[in-house]
């Protein structure tokens, strides 16, 4: 129970030099006078969305026939596959829609035929529905995404509009094959603000960490941390609340300052990796983990309601050894519909998701006044890529995680009609944000998920 003399406004800040750290909801945050039905918070879904390039083995032929990454049961009976074995604590809250396509992102015209447009257009297409155009002037042109276009539906209701990450640096030699007519910005950013604005992502956990906390690159100098400069009034804070709430605030400093240290340590090894590159982190799994903590944290304190997480490039050659797969990630997905690496890309499919059960068990254990984040977030996932061995865009993977505050059910396996337009999940998102749209790229219609 609160103790706080008055209503503790949700916007509220713990500020110092150069440091400003935003509350989680409080008790305190709600008049003691409110009946139980005004306690009750209104609907605040967040929005994240991560993408994987290269689609899937259980996008194959083979994957499919062997259920590699989608149910053989359709509904609430299925099981889950080996792919998709990471999510088992989660079941309940998982909802899988199979047989979906993205044709904005294939060929429109003999024009638009060459080696690798499929990689140059796929990231463009996957939040957008909408055909990336090729341009001999190196035009851009694609589409509003759909975390973008939520994103304007809250415009002055979060301290941040939106965040965009991603695991793998964009300052990368220039590819001597890549397909002329086509932006980089195409292959970059999966976040669209409009047609001609990519969002492109940030690699840096520093860079975000000062983004949502004010501090400089990393956190404070020297060791010290940005919560130094804040003892003094959290110390006051506490002093007014009821017990719950100042557990609830020391567990979320703890956690901020637990974050600085591993970002600060990761940054670190990352800048001294022997070979003297800069953009790579010493592992996959501890960048995920940081950038889905700092997602994680925006989200409890209310910074922002919308984020995304970009896993990969198109033709990344990078190697995840922590998979048991030493096959470089590009030539690992281009698998010659071999039986034998069809598996062990299945394999590395299962680490990724893995790694996105990591997050989305960091959501579920953060409280959120009565429920906790994974019950109020909503969590795409997915590939627009199919069997990337052909590079095709139909059967996509892919998986919803979370209840969007309550518009979800989950714990079911939807298979559409071949066929159905990915736009159409896109659309349905957006509706169970409370953002109803008539129309999202390609989209022809909702889905009753």
């Amino acid at each position: 129970m609160s103790v706080f003399r008055g209503v503790l406004p949700r916007r509220t800040m713990l500020c110092g030099m150069g440091a400003a750290v935003a509350l989680p909801f409080l008790h305190a945050m709600v008049p003691l006078s409110a009946s139980a039905a005004a306690r009750r918070r209104p609907r605040q879904p967040r929005l994240l969305a991560i993408e994987m390039v290269h689609g899937a083995a259980g996008s194959t032929a083979y994957g499919r026939a062997r259920n590699l990454w989608s149910p053989a049961a359709e509904g609430r009976a299925f099981a889950l596959t080996p792919s998709l074995a990471a999510l088992a604590p989660f079941r309940e809250q998982v909802t899988i829609v199979s047989n979906m396509e993205l044709r904005p992102a294939e060929s429109l015209s003999p024009a638009e035929d060459g080696d690798g447009v499929d990689h140059a257009r796929s990231s463009a297409a996957f939040l957008t529905g909408a055909h990336p155009v090729r341009s001999a002037e190196g035009k851009i042109h694609a589409g509003a995404s759909i975390d973008q276009i939520f994103a304007r539906s809250l415009r002055g209701r979060t301290r941040v509009g939106s965040l965009e990450l991603t695991v793998e640096s964009l300052d990368e030699p220039p590819d001597p094959i890549w397909p002329r007519g086509y932006s980089p910005a195409y292959r970059h950013a999966i976040s669209w603000v409009d047609a001609h604005m990519p969002a492109l992502p940030e690699v840096s956990p520093g860079k975000i960490f000062a983004k949502l906390f004010g501090a400089g690159r990393g956190g404070a100098a020297n060791g010290a941390s940005i919560l130094d400069a804040l003892i003094d009034p959290a110390r006051r804070l506490q002093g007014d609340l009821g017990g719950e709430d100042r557990q609830r605030l020391i567990a979320h400093l703890d956690d901020i300052r637990d974050l600085e240290r591993r970002i600060r340590d990761f940054e670190i090894a990352m800048h001294a990796d022997p070979s003297g590159r800069t953009g790579d982190p010493p592992t996959f799994s501890e960048h995920v983990r940081i950038l889905g903590d700092l997602v994680r944290l925006a989200f409890a304190s209310d910074l922002t309601r919308v984020a995304t997480i970009k896993l990969g490039l198109d033709r990344s050659q990078r190697v995840y050894p922590e998979s048991g797969v030493t096959t470089p990630f590009h030539a690992a997905s281009h698998h010659r519909q071999e039986p034998a690496r069809i598996d062990a890309y299945a394999r590395l499919n299962a680490f990724h998701v893995g790694r996105v059960a990591d997050l989305i068990a960091g959501l579920e254990r953060t409280g959120d006044g009565e429920a906790n984040l994974l019950d109020r977030s909503l969590v795409l996932y997915g590939s627009p890529m199919g069997d990337s061995h052909v590079h095709a865009h139909d059967f996509l993977p892919v998986f919803l995680a979370g209840r969007a505050d309550g518009a979800l059910a989950g714990g079911r396996h939807m298979v559409c009609a071949p066929g159905t337009p990915f736009a159409n999940l896109l659309r349905t998102t957006l509706g169970l944000l409370d953002v109803p749209v008539r129309r999202v790229g390609d989209s022809g219609g909702v889905l009753a998920v």
